[in-house]
């Protein structure tokens, strides 16, 4: 069973109800409009509970910098949907976008650092939820993405938590 949610102008989601996957999931189309991000929003759950900001409090300054300098950047580009910096998730996290840079370490390797968010449809604007560090297939803390994609349904389906903008 599909129904079509038309959201905005830019974007549209359907909403499928697959009964062999867990959750319902929102899936975002690209029709032949320019995707932008104009703000970025952070989650926050109904207990106050900021992750993206509790992961960015806990990260050194060189990752901090970089963080910034990525969101920049995506602000100012024009159409994200081709972006090496931004991109959308696939698989069994479809309608989660992933924000894509590494900052060498102490030792001169490099980490792969993913933050990871959702777009509130209707707006040109992308909540970010909480990220992660990413080597291979495997994330350092589990379970980011899923925990992303629950708060996705939570927020728009159930209405909780809030958003606030976030300032670089």
């Amino acid at each position: 069973m599909e129904f079509p949610l038309f959201v905005s102008q830019t974007y549209y989601a359907k909403l499928h109800n697959v009964s062999q996957v867990k959750n319902v999931i929102l899936h975002l189309k690209k029709i032949w409009y320019r995707m932008r991000v104009e703000r970025f929003m952070e989650y926050e759950t109904e207990g106050g509970e900021n992750l993206i900001q509790r992961w960015y409090n806990a990260q050194d300054p060189a990752v901090q910098a970089g963080f910034d300098y990525v969101l920049q950047e995506i602000l100012a580009t024009a159409d994200v949907s081709d972006c090496e910096i931004f991109k959308s998730m696939k698989r069994k996290h479809i309608g989660l976008w992933e924000v894509v840079f590494e900052i060498p370490d102490e030792r001169g390797k490099r980490r792969q650092l993913r933050p990871v968010g959702f777009w509130n449809y209707g707006e040109r604007e992308f909540i970010l939820v909480d990220a992660c560090r990413k080597s291979g297939r495997f994330t350092e803390p589990q379970g980011v993405f899923d925990r992303a994609l629950d708060v996705q349904l939570a927020f728009f389906f159930q209405g909780r938590g809030t958003i606030r903008e976030h300032h670089i």
